[in-house]
């Protein structure tokens, strides 16, 4: 599986665009508008039509995430008290997953992160503002990305201007599992126990899976600190009209749910292995 997805490691900007929504219709479109049978043509119509039109509305990115994706629910003012608390007893990181960058930005002249990038960025100096524990941040240059200062380097730059530090930065990676591979380990060199670990809600359910597969065997407790759960401004039937804040919703939790489709399971502690300190409750 791992071979595999680095050999389509560059393709995948193009297969995104074709296989996910609401580019996937397109092609049925066509099919109806080619099919000279009355009936195939007019089901095929019926039947993209009808996902074209569901792949670019807000109630059903809400419903992919509550439905499918099912993120874990963020932790509450309690809880990161609680983690502060913990900190002497059990050293532990907040980390911030990218989601990729500009090298340098025509406005400013300088790297800049993507919305979803600085989005989660923000989250994660906010935790780290509430818990005093330090920041990390893996990310590197995305397969769709060109240039060779790493997303972690453009997130050192932005923290620094903001008078943080960011303790830990890991800038080799091109996607969620080679993050995992790639910063754990500098982590637990460190002396890290647990992680905090900090990405959009959608993500954050394969995202889990790829670092809890890394952080088992190494005895480090992965906990979720999910942001920008995808909610629905309008309701009733304005979620359901078409949007272009819509389709790219569904179009990011329709990629998550074929991610964690194909993203494997953790595997069980090693025997004789320490378990990773069980978390406090909410």
């Amino acid at each position: 599986m791992t071979a595999l997805a680095e050999w389509l490691g560059p393709l995948r900007p193009v297969l995104n665009a074709l296989l996910l929504p609401p580019g996937l219709w397109l092609p049925l479109l066509a099919l109806a508008w080619a099919l000279r049978r009355r009936r195939a043509a007019t089901a095929a119509f019926v039947v993209s039509g009808l996902g074209l039109w569901l792949s670019l509305c807000g109630g059903t990115a809400r419903w992919l995430q509550d439905h499918w994706l099912r993120p874990p629910p963020p932790p509450s003012l309690q809880r990161l008290a609680a983690l502060r608390a913990e900190a002497a007893r059990l050293p532990t990181v907040i980390l911030v997953l990218g989601a990729g960058r500009r090298e340098r930005a025509a406005d400013t002249g300088r790297g800049s992160l993507s919305p979803n990038g600085q989005l989660r960025l923000d989250h994660g100096l906010w935790l780290a503002a509430r818990t005093g524990l330090p920041l990390a941040y893996a990310g590197g240059v995305g397969w769709a990305e060109r240039g060779r200062l790493s997303e972690a380097e453009v997130a050192a730059q932005v923290v620094q201007e903001r008078g943080a530090v960011l303790r830990w930065q890991e800038g080799r990676s091109r996607d969620t599992a080679g993050n995992a591979r790639e910063i754990l380990p500098r982590l637990q060199a460190a002396g890290i126990r647990r992680v905090l670990l900090v990405t959009q809600a959608v993500h954050m359910p394969r995202a889990l899976r790829w670092f809890q597969a890394e952080a088992v065997p190494r005895g480090i407790d992965i906990l979720p600190a999910a942001t920008d759960y995808l909610d629905v401004a309008e309701e009733g039937l304005l979620a359901w009209l078409p949007s272009g804040e819509g389709a790219h919703r569904v179009h990011q939790a329709v990629h998550e749910i074929v991610g964690l489709w194909l993203t494997p399971h953790a595997p069980p502690a090693p025997p004789g292995a320490a378990p990773p300190p069980a978390p406090a409750a909410r």
